[in-house]
């Protein structure tokens, strides 16, 4: 999945502390999402673990994100079980740019 990659590649040359945390735990959740998604075959059962892997802190204000954290594992699970196409690598892409703006105006609201 291209997503993680660029994450990782932006991680390593972020110099903002905060965001180069995030970018860090956002590759591992992509890549936690990818190992549940190669490892269930029920999508049931992916959505509600995947609902609750650390989106937020202590998983507390997850449900205010919900909607746009089901589309992501949304598509990163027909990503992995639809062969990878490019079409749903930019489904991907797309999901997750919706996700991260409302995850930051969540964060900025918070401060």
């Amino acid at each position: 999945m291209h997503l993680v990659e660029e994450l990782a590649a932006r991680h390593e040359s972020e110099v903002g502390m905060f965001r180069a945390q995030l970018l860090k735990e956002d590759v591992g959740r992509l890549q936690k999402l990818i190992e549940m998604a190669d490892g269930c075959a029920a999508y049931d059962a992916y959505l509600k673990d995947g609902l609750y892997i650390g989106w937020t802190q202590n998983d507390m204000r997850t449900h205010e994100l919900k909607g746009h954290i089901e589309d992501v594992l949304t598509a990163v699970f027909e990503y992995r079980k639809g062969g990878s196409s490019d079409d749903l690598d930019r489904r991907v892409r797309r999901a997750w740019a919706a996700f991260d703006e409302a995850r930051m105006e969540k964060l900025v609201g918070c401060l």
